[in-house]
């Protein structure tokens, strides 16, 4: 995707805008909007209806869009939990600092009524820019940021189609290359813990890039073989149990996070299954830790300190000298350990 220019900002909706679809005074909303308790019920709904019609953004919004920008950027992620996104922020606000921007953090925990909240959240504040993660926001959501007019920039997937400018890897391509490395070893069938797909665009593609490598030799992701959890080490761990315990054994699995891949690897260790020869183990994230561990993990490196820096520096371009907001692709690492070494004749 070609860098773009962000369109022209249509003029924000502003609390006379509410009152008069509303059919009360600019003072009632204010009240409504800050002390709903004082107003009755029929006026509220009228205004909360009125608010949602125009995208009507508080305050504190309309201040910075106004050219008085409180000169923080809003980074909404699904949860600290994680590694990538930990460095994510790290890198984005080392950057800002830099310039004299701050950040405003929200969390969803992968939920994406929440990512809305957030979101509507810190532009509420006056943020003057928001970075996402993925590329599957809610219709609301990209209302809400065509409505304002707030800068915007999604991290970690990169997707042609995107509505939005966005930072990452091609995550389909990434799960097609790590599934043919285990092919090459002669695992053929081949198993995913995954968080769940319908929230996570990224491990959706990274499934499909799975099945991809798997058409390509006449087979398919068998449904028992593909099971979703929160991402932590006990639910990956009982996932494992899971597929260990099945009427079928897979010959490798994929997690899509190291720390599934950890929690999966000393489930296996647990049940006397050896890692690697019996079944191979792979993850995602290329984390600090994971050639740490018995045995190191085949990985796929997600370059979360590139993509912060190439957010921050578009941001900042935009930000302070009005350059054009574009998407960038960055390149996976495929790392290569002994948790994915050959099978072992059985």
């Amino acid at each position: 995707m070609a860098d773009e220019p962000i369109s022209e900002k249509k003029r924000p909706a502003t609390l006379g805008d509410v009152a008069r679809l509303a059919g009360v005074s600019a003072s009632t909303v204010s009240r409504a909007l800050s002390r709903p308790d004082l107003v009755n019920e029929a006026t509220r709904e009228r205004i909360t209806w009125a608010v949602s019609r125009l995208g009507y953004i508080p305050h504190g919004a309309a201040r910075a869009l106004a050219g008085r920008g409180h000169r923080a950027v809003g980074v909404v992620i699904p949860s600290l939990r994680f590694g990538v996104f930990a460095e994510l922020v790290e890198t984005i606000q080392a950057r800002l600092d830099e310039a004299g921007f701050g950040i405003l953090l929200g969390h969803t925990g992968g939920d994406p009524e929440r990512e809305y909240e957030q979101a509507r959240a810190l532009v509420e504040r006056g943020v003057d820019a928001l970075v996402l993660i993925g590329n599957a926001q809610q219709p609301r959501l990209l209302r809400l940021i065509t409505d304002v007019g707030v800068p915007v920039v999604t991290a970690f997937d990169y997707d042609e189609s995107s509505a939005l400018p966005c930072v990452g890897v091609d995550n389909e391509a990434a799960g097609r290359c790590l599934a043919e490395h285990l092919l090459d070893q002669g695992y053929d069938e081949i198993a995913i813990i995954t968080q769940p797909t319908l929230s996570n665009d990224r491990s959706g593609k990274r499934v499909d890039g799975v099945a991809s490598a798997l058409r390509q030799i006449g087979r398919a992701v068998r449904p028992e073989f593909l099971i979703e959890c929160d991402g932590l080490a006990p639910s990956a761990r009982d996932a494992m149990g899971a597929l260990l315990g099945g009427e079928k054994r897979p010959r490798a699995v994929v997690c899509f996070s190291d720390l599934m891949a950890i929690a999966a690897t000393a489930e296996c260790r647990a049940q006397g299954i050896a890692v690697p020869g019996e079944i191979a183990i792979a993850g995602f994230s290329g984390i600090g830790l994971s050639d740490m561990v018995d045995p190191p993990l085949t990985s796929v490196r997600i370059p979360a300190v590139e993509i912060g820096d190439l957010i921050a520096e578009r941001l900042l371009a935009h930000l302070m000298d009005r350059a054009a907001v574009g998407s960038a692709l960055v390149a996976h690492e495929l790392l290569l350990r002994e948790s994915t070494g050959a099978l072992r004749e059985l």
